[in-house]
């Protein structure tokens, strides 16, 4: 494997590229719209994950880990627009809550599993082709999710004006 430092250093690209991938994926979604946005990052968030189980070098790890940050940051402000488009703002707070929580649950739960894995075969294939089942998954739930219908107002029948008394 990579030395300590190499792991801290990839850690801290992803770190700062998925900052810089929440600002630009949601302007994208601004553009785009949120589900198209969405379905286009994970997209690129599964390859990314997916080509790791290549990768034999450091200088690669680097690329990837960038592009990993950038993907990965890119989902949060998606998944924010996304609850606003199909359920609006009145519970927008606790539903991207639970789901904020959900996200970060399975994140801890993946890396614990990961290194699970890891330890039982020696290798981290099984845990990057795991998770791009998952990402293959949840591409096609997005694929898949119909577009909210506008609300159109209810018709409105004209009436005639009341009558006006002159005393």
């Amino acid at each position: 494997g990579a030395a300590p430092a190499t792991g801290a250093l990839m850690l801290a690209v992803t770190g700062a590229l998925g900052a810089v991938g929440r600002v630009f994926w949601g302007l994208v979604g601004d553009r785009l719209g949120p589900r198209r946005a969405l379905i286009l990052v994970l997209s690129i968030q599964t390859a990314v994950i997916f080509s790791m189980t290549w990768v034999w070098q450091s200088w690669m790890l680097f690329v990837l880990a960038a592009a990993l940050g950038l993907s990965f940051g890119g989902v949060y402000p998606l998944y924010a627009l996304s609850i606003h488009t199909y359920f609006g703002t009145r519970s927008l707070g606790g539903i991207y809550g639970y789901f904020s929580a959900a996200a970060m649950f399975g994140m801890g739960f993946g890396g614990y599993l990961g290194g699970q894995i890891f330890d039982w075969t020696g290798s981290y294939l099984v845990a990057f082709l795991a998770s791009t089942g998952l990402g293959i998954s949840a591409i096609t739930f997005a694929v898949l999710t119909r577009q909210p219908s506008r609300a159109r107002p209810a018709p409105v029948e004209p009436r005639p004006a009341p009558a006006m008394v002159i005393p």
